[in-house]
Order: C-alpha cells, then sequence, then structure tokens
C-alpha cells in the first residue's frame, strides 16, 4: 500500500512516516499540501496508479488539507483520506473522512488507516 503523508512540521513527519513504514506502508512524504499535489499528479504522469491513502495535516503552508483532499478527491476518488490535526475541534471538515488528533499513538494510527482503506475498497 502506497500512503502519501503531507505534514509541515518536519519532525512529525518523520516519526509519522516511521511508524507507517513500520506498519508496512510505502511511504511519500511531502512538506504542504502543494507538494503533495505534485507527488499525486507526477505519480500519475509516470503510469503509476494513484496513492491509496493520502493522510494530511490540516494547517499547512501553501496549500491546506481540506483543499489538498478536494482536488485529490477530484482526480483520484479511489484514493483513501485520513486527516489529522492538532487541534480538536475541525467542525469544517468532511465528515466522511476520519480525523487523528496529534498526538496519537501507533495502534491508533493503524486502526484509522486500515477503517480509511476498507471504506475505499467498498466504493
Amino acid at each position: 500500500m502506497h500512503v502519501l503523508l503531507a505534514e509541515d512540521n518536519d519532525e512529525l513527519r518523520g516519526a509519522v512516516a516511521g511508524q507507517l513504514a513500520r506498519l508496512g506502508y510505502d511511504v511519500f512524504e511531502a512538506a504542504d499540501g502543494a507538494a503533495a499535489l505534485a507527488a499525486c499528479q507526477a505519480r500519475t504522469e509516470r503510469g503509476a496508479p494513484p496513492f491509496d491513502l493520502l493522510l494530511t495535516d490540516v494547517m499547512m503552508p501553501v496549500l491546506n488539507g481540506p483543499d489538498l483532499v478536494r482536488a485529490v478527491e477530484r482526480h483520484w476518488p479511489a484514493t483513501a483520506i485520513v486527516f489529522m490535526s492538532g487541534f480538536t475541534d475541525e467542525a469544517a471538515l468532511d465528515p466522511r473522512h476520519p480525523l487523528l488528533t496529534k498526538p496519537f499513538r501507533r495502534q491508533l494510527l493503524e486502526e484509522t488507516l486500515r477503517r480509511a482503506l476498507a471504506g475505499r475498497a467498498e466504493r
């Protein structure tokens, strides 16, 4: 499974990427929403299948998480989406996508991604 991780905090991005790798995911990292969108486009241009899952921070510079998700849903609707945020009140987020509140434990990360990927398979 190929996961795109979009997180502007370098330290946190590295820690989450490590957790994802230990869970067996192939991880691609982006420092903001624009870089994540560019990674999706480059992957498609190479003829590779879309990312299986996008794990994105909500608040990022250049292109925020909700705007990134809208673009990904428009162009790659089969990609599962999970938001993560240090803020617990993210009422404006799309309720179809789970929200992980930072900090989170690896077990919660694993369960949330598994549910999101299972939901994607049902679409």
